[in-house]
This record gives structure tokens, C-alpha cells and sequence, in this order.
């Protein structure tokens, strides 16, 4: 398959999405509102694709933090992949599966995500959702936990 026809295919099952709603900090709910309805429009998706306009951006990270508390919620998602080497996968699995580090001798977010070697998830929003999802799967069945997928190589 060409780029001309990869662009099409992708131009066909590509949703955009109109994040205003998401963002809007004076909801009374408060910024992590989820987005239940644009989860439940992706429900029956095989993947997510959740990428960023710039790295780093805190509105972006909160964006995809909510949408990925609604789709853990909403819809059964028990997988998360990050864009991160397979040591740093291991990791981020370790501590949303049970509150671990593996190689640190603090176990909590902040210290899993200061083993990644990409700045950009080392963030107040990342931190949250690793310790949104750790909390979710604790008392949970190993079958009924959010794993974090084994790799995505980024290179």
C-alpha cells in the first residue's frame, strides 16, 4: 500500500475530536469531568489513538487523562500503551498492577515515571493517571486490572 492510499485508509477511520467541551475548567463538575459519550463512541474500537499537537502541553495530558479514566470506566479498556522503551513499559505495568517500582525503593508515581528516559511523561497529568489506575485495580482480579502494554517502540 502506497502513502497516498495509507493516507485514505486513515482519513476513513479517523474521528475528529472536538476537545472544547473537555477542556472547559468552569464546568461545575471541575477539568476532570470525563467524557463518558465520546467514550462510549469509541467503544467498539480495537485501538485508541491518543497523540499530542506538541509534547509536553499540561491541556493535551489532561485531555487524554480523562478520556483514558472514561474509557477504563465507561467502556472496559484494560490496556494502556505509552510511548516508551520495553524497560520503561515494565515499569509503568508494575506500578499500575500493584503500586511497585521495580528498581527504586519508593513505590509510588513519581518514581516509576523518573525511570522513563522521555521528559514529557514525567508530568502532574501522568502522575495522576498512573495513580488513578493503580487505585482502580486495587482489590481487582489480575483478568479485571488495566495493564500497561508491554512496548511501543518509539525510536
Amino acid at each position: 500500500m502506497g502513502p497516498a492510499a495509507r493516507l485514505r485508509a486513515f482519513r476513513e477511520h479517523v474521528i475528529p475530536l472536538d476537545s472544547a467541551p473537555l477542556c472547559d475548567r468552569t464546568a461545575p463538575e471541575g477539568p476532570r469531568t470525563s467524557p463518558p459519550a465520546l467514550a462510549r463512541s469509541l467503544a467498539d474500537a480495537s485501538l485508541v489513538g491518543l497523540g499530542e499537537a506538541t509534547h509536553g502541553t499540561r491541556e493535551c495530558f489532561e485531555h487524554k487523562d480523562r478520556l483514558i479514566r472514561s474509557l477504563v470506566t465507561e467502556c472496559g479498556v484494560r490496556t494502556v500503551a505509552f510511548e516508551v522503551d520495553a524497560a520503561a513499559a515494565t515499569v509503568l505495568d508494575a506500578f499500575v498492577r500493584d503500586g511497585s517500582a521495580l528498581s527504586t525503593a519508593s513505590a509510588d508515581a513519581a518514581a516509576a515515571l523518573a525511570e522513563l528516559d522521555m521528559w514529557q511523561w514525567r508530568t502532574e497529568s501522568v502522575r495522576d493517571l498512573l495513580e488513578w489506575l493503580e487505585a482502580f485495580n486495587t482489590g481487582r482480579a489480575l483478568s479485571a486490572q488495566v495493564r500497561n502494554a508491554p512496548s511501543v517502540d518509539h525510536a
